[in-house]
């Protein structure tokens, strides 16, 4: 495609580069680093970000929608204190299949106390909580006992990482919507859409295997809830977080949220290479794409070749 220019490095410079509208509106929070929205926000830009994830929806709630809220000391030393009485049933026993059991003692008792704070910091602490859920993982093996930091100092240090970042610069609202009704009901300058992966939330609970990912965060953050997962399923059946058996069925669902979209006066859209064919047919049906940035992160951890499609 002759609209197509080459660029090499990180995806949020080159969103800055590139998305100069003053309102941005993220239908999928959760698919993006919680940093890319929060980045645009200190950029001075009014972020609106929904996600039907109760993780993605607080994470947002925490850094993005806050406007100087911080976590203190005292707050932190409350959450923390006495925490880890082995004798303890666990409130949310799914937290055994994310650490040992010790460890998840430890965290089945700091989420509790963590809804006693306010919606801000409690989104943060939910944020630093999970970051220490994966310093647990991480730190198991029996190889690294002799250097692991005990999880309430490594909470300690997420905490101290997040207040840093706290930002009253711009604007962020956080929603917990339906993608397609979010787009429906919000308008910006800007959508920015990437799409979640096709294999869906339920495809990683059905394998019995460790959550990891989408599937882990969520488990942290529902805490004692109880009969989440099958009224998430319900919810996501058919559309965005659900299993797509074809990839035929995949891109009539990202038709149907663009076609839900055409309200945005641009589209900014990040797809991987193995989906560009498909999704520049699926817009095409809707706007002409106006540019097309080919993106190299291949030389970061976990990079790709990806493309943003600017319609």
């Amino acid at each position: 495609m002759s609209l197509v220019k080459e660029y090499v490095g990180a995806e949020i410079m080159l969103l800055s580069k590139i998305l100069k509208s003053e309102s941005v509106a993220i239908p999928f929070g959760g698919r993006n680093p919680m940093w890319m929205p929060w980045w645009l926000k200190t950029l001075g830009k009014t972020v609106h970000v929904n996600d039907i994830l109760h993780f993605s929806y607080m994470d947002t709630v925490g850094m993005i929608e806050n406007d100087g809220v911080l976590l203190d000391k005292d707050t932190v030393a409350g959450l923390l204190e006495g925490l880890g009485n082995q004798n303890r049933t666990l409130e949310n026993p799914e937290l055994a299949k994310l650490v040992p059991h010790d460890d998840a003692v430890f965290f089945d008792q700091l989420r509790t106390r963590i809804e006693r704070l306010t919606p801000r910091q409690r989104g943060m602490a939910i944020r630093a909580g999970y970051n220490t859920i994966r310093y647990s993982q991480v730190m198991e093996s029996s190889r690294f006992s002799s250097i692991r930091m005990p999880l309430a100092r490594v909470f300690e240090r997420e905490v101290e990482e997040l207040n840093k970042r706290v930002t009253s610069a711009g604007n962020g609202v956080a929603y917990r919507m339906n993608a397609v009704d979010f787009v429906q009901q919000h308008q910006a300058q800007s959508l920015y859409l990437q799409f979640p992966v096709a294999t869906g939330l339920s495809t990683e609970y059905a394998t019995g295997a460790r959550p990891r990912g989408a599937l882990g965060r969520e488990i942290w953050t529902r805490g004692p809830s109880k009969n989440w997962m099958p009224e998430l399923r319900s919810t996501l059946k058919g559309t965005f977080g659900d299993r797509f058996t074809s990839r035929e069925a995949y891109f009539s669902a990202v038709a149907n949220l663009l076609e839900s979209s055409q309200n945005f006066p641009a589209w900014v859209i990040n797809v991987e290479e193995s989906d560009y064919p498909d999704m520049i047919r699926a817009v095409s049906k809707f706007r002409k794409p106006k540019a097309v940035h080919r993106m190299d992160t291949r030389e970061a951890s976990g990079g790709y070749m990806g493309y943003f499609v600017m319609a």
